[in-house]
């Protein structure tokens, strides 16, 4: 599919009409990866600490927002080293004694830890 095509068509309709897509347009013909490119990266970047406090804000208010949650969630993925594997060979290990190997441990041996 082609995204800037899709994001032009976008621009002239009935719904989404406005320069947000038009400048979209312009950024997806160079690279389809927005939130790496400029100006959107430095944006999404100077904007992250508002965008979690209004997550904490509706969390503590039980507002139900899942895509604004996920889209958090998303650019925290793309920005953490190990993402949430650490937490899933823990529970390999917890569940049928897996065992992990430790990042600082140079000597590659696998540990295993009995949980309980």
């Amino acid at each position: 599919m082609d995204l800037s095509e899709i994001a032009r068509i976008w621009t002239e309709g009935c719904i989404i009409k406005s320069d947000l897509m038009k400048s979209l347009v312009e950024t997806i013909k160079k690279d389809s990866k927005i939130i790496f490119s400029e100006p959107w990266s430095s944006i999404i970047k100077k904007s992250h600490a508002d965008v979690q406090a209004v997550a904490t804000k509706c969390i503590n208010s039980q507002l139900h927002i899942p895509c604004f949650l996920e889209s958090l969630n998303y650019f925290h993925g793309l920005n953490t080293a190990d993402g949430s594997a650490n937490l899933i060979q823990a529970q390999r290990d917890y569940f049928g004694a897996h065992t992990y190997k430790l990042k600082d441990d140079e000597s590659q041996k696998s540990y295993h830890t009995e949980w309980i």
